[in-house]
């Protein structure tokens, strides 16, 4: 079973009770989503979020070294 956590640009966490569908992941996200595999783990992120300006997510991005924009969503396996 996985656990799912929103990073917000902000850098506040919250973590999700249940898991998120489709249309809650692009809700929390913005947009359409796109996976990012760490591993076991996927950060699921706005796939258009660089060219819609959203702003870094810092904590995001220091998880896999790449700048990431925009709230996202961290599946832990």
């Amino acid at each position: 079973m996985s656990t799912y956590m929103i990073l917000r640009v902000n850098g506040c966490l919250e973590r999700l009770d249940e898991k998120p569908t489709l249309k809650d992941m692009q809700k929390i996200v913005a947009g359409y989503i796109e996976p990012i595999r760490m591993g076991k783990n996927t950060l699921w992120v706005n796939e258009f979020g660089q060219l819609e300006g959203l702003q870094t997510n810092a904590l995001a991005s220091q998880l896999i070294n790449k700048i990431i924009v925009g709230d996202a969503i961290l599946e832990i396996t």
